[in-house]
């Protein structure tokens, strides 16, 4: 009689940092408040605990807007658990996750690299299938699934500032599918009493260089900090910043979130909030000023389901920080509660391209005006004027300055309602310039420039949307001057980025130390297109202590 098949289990597997003791300690404070430790039916031979929250059975908010026209009559429930089984394997904690399991791990005592190392020392070159990414000079992440297995350059990951978050294939080490970010997603033959056999496997291809000789050595790019005396004098350093006047960091999202998303919540400010989106600035007004490390590890922001019935994914202020400061010459930048020091190659090119590209306060372009609105009854109120009205004011007081601010242009083959090729061509000098008021954040400011350089691309690879822009350039200028404005793109063509900003204490225009690294790559990508010059300019924002963002 043939032996029967294993049964493959799915596990999702957590490993604790090494200062983490005692099972219990991997735990959320709130975790350790409300779980049940179930006990096991027999001796696993090895420290172990379940803890679990019960979830009640309820009905979802859509399926009570449904019963306002159909008979469900309460027989649509949905019930959720959190359970996570913790346990010992050569003295490191591990976690085991089940249903939202998860949410009751602590992940500031979580290797956050545990998953991913495995994954890249599991996986070939070739046999990758996904790859999420994250970039230290911006909040926002991506991933980008093949249709197939596929070779590792196919996902576009040597951007400089791209740090590998999340790597999913088939391997042919472990003999499964796996999934690695923080954790480990895979399917095994060893029952949960052999958990720990595969946690020895798990350790060791964590623990593992090499990948490093392979296209993942890449993931090492940008070298994470260790040094516990270092990392503590950064964080001295972050609390200081933060509690400043103008922090230069930001707060965003350190996980993509893959199920619908409802409101999100901050704790720890004393009463209940409900936010569609949250930034620094808001956290920051709800808690107050930092005074230590502590208060930035103790609040937690919580993005809650799309009915509203349990917590997605929490995280602390400091997972969520992204930023970068320097300390006795050397830049270092945090993201997802890492600190990584920057190359000082890297640096040196960022500075360099800023320092060759910026021309520093534009006098030609009239500073950006502040509007009152003054309604009865209320105290005025001043804001600074769209960025369109201050566009088409350019066009129409400047001599050879045409308006395209929000004037898409379809590309061929894509659908949607086309690209915006810049905000003003100046057709005298040839410039086709982009135009944004600064709020100083190194994602807007990162995202400016990459819509300018995506644009040039476009021109300079598709002819029918360059043709489309001088045809309508011809419509409001001078014929003989298109043509021969035309006849020498790009090479006799500047690409200008202008940002509306007011000077630093020392007079100077600048831009934050991300925003110069992707203004080097996208100078990059300009020139090499074959445009005449990329260039910087700054416009001057009129001083008025109670201006804000326009109302749209």
């Amino acid at each position: 009689m043939p032996t029967p098949a294993k049964k493959s289990i799915k596990y999702s597997i957590h490993l604790a940092r090494a200062q983490v003791k005692n099972l219990d300690d991997f735990l959320t404070d709130n975790a350790k408040a409300t779980v049940t430790e179930i006990p096991p039916r027999s001796d696993f031979g090895f420290e172990m605990k379940l803890f679990y929250v019960p979830r009640f059975p309820n009905t979802p908010e859509w399926a009570k807007l449904l019963d306002q026209h159909l008979a469900i009559d309460g027989k649509i429930k949905t019930s959720s658990v959190s359970a996570a089984l913790l346990f010992k394997r050569k003295n490191r904690v591990f976690a085991c996750a089940y249903g939202f399991g998860h949410t009751l791990l602590d992940a500031d005592k979580r290797e956050n690299e545990f998953g991913l190392l495995i994954a890249a020392n599991a996986l070939s070159d070739e046999n990758v299938k996904l790859v999420e990414k994250a970039n230290l000079g911006s909040v926002i992440r991506d991933a980008t699934q093949a249709a197939g297995v596929t070779n590792l350059n196919e996902f576009n990951v040597d951007r400089a500032l791209s740090l590998i978050r999340k790597l999913s294939g088939s391997s042919s080490k472990v003999g499964t599918s796996l999934s690695g970010s923080s954790s480990i997603t895979l399917t095994s033959e060893f029952e949960p009493p052999e958990l720990t056999k595969l946690a020895e496997t798990l350790l060791s291809l964590f623990q593992d260089k090499a990948y490093q000789k392979t296209g993942f050595g890449i993931i090492d790019k940008i070298k994470p900090v260790r040094d516990i005396l270092l990392v503590d004098k950064l964080d001295q350093s972050l609390v200081t910043d933060l509690a400043g006047h103008d922090p230069s960091f930001e707060l965003g999202m350190p996980e993509l979130a893959t199920e619908p998303m409802g409101r999100i919540s901050l704790t720890g400010t004393g009463a209940a909030t409900n936010f569609a989106d949250l930034n620094l600035a808001l956290a920051i007004d709800f808690l107050g000023k930092p005074t230590s490390v502590g208060d930035l590890h103790k609040p937690k922001v919580r993005l809650h389901s799309i009915d509203d019935k349990y917590v997605i994914k929490d995280w602390s202020i400091y997972r969520g920080l992204v930023g970068s400061l320097e300390i006795n010459n050397a830049r270092y930048a945090i993201n997802e509660g890492t600190w990584y020091r920057i190359d000082k190659l890297l640096i040196t090119s960022a500075n360099d391209a800023f320092d060759k590209t910026s021309t520093g306060l534009d006098t030609n372009f009239d500073p950006w005006p502040v509007k009152i609105v003054k309604e009865k009854g209320k105290k005025p109120k001043s804001y600074y004027i769209r960025e369109y009205d201050y566009n088409k004011e350019c066009s129409n007081s400047k001599e050879g300055m045409h308006l395209f601010d929000t004037d898409l242009f379809p590309v061929p083959g894509n659908p949607g309602p086309g690209i915006e090729i810049c905000d003003l061509i100046d057709l005298t000098n040839k410039r086709l310039i982009h135009v944004k008021r600064s709020g100083r954040r190194s994602s807007v400011i990162s995202h400016f420039l990459n819509q300018g350089a995506h644009s040039a691309r476009l021109l300079k690879t598709y002819p029918k949307i360059k043709n489309e822009l001088f045809e309508k350039l011809r419509k409001v200028a001078d014929k003989a001057k298109v043509d021969e404005a035309e006849a020498c793109f790009p090479d006799g063509w500047t690409i200008e980025f202008k940002l509306a900003d007011k000077p630093n204490a020392k007079g100077e225009y600048i831009i934050p130390f991300f925003s110069r690294i992707s203004l080097d790559e996208a100078r990059r990508e300009i020139l090499a297109l074959g445009y005449r010059a990329v260039e910087m300019s700054f416009i001057r924002l009129s001083s008025d202590s109670a201006a804000s963002k326009p109302k749209n």
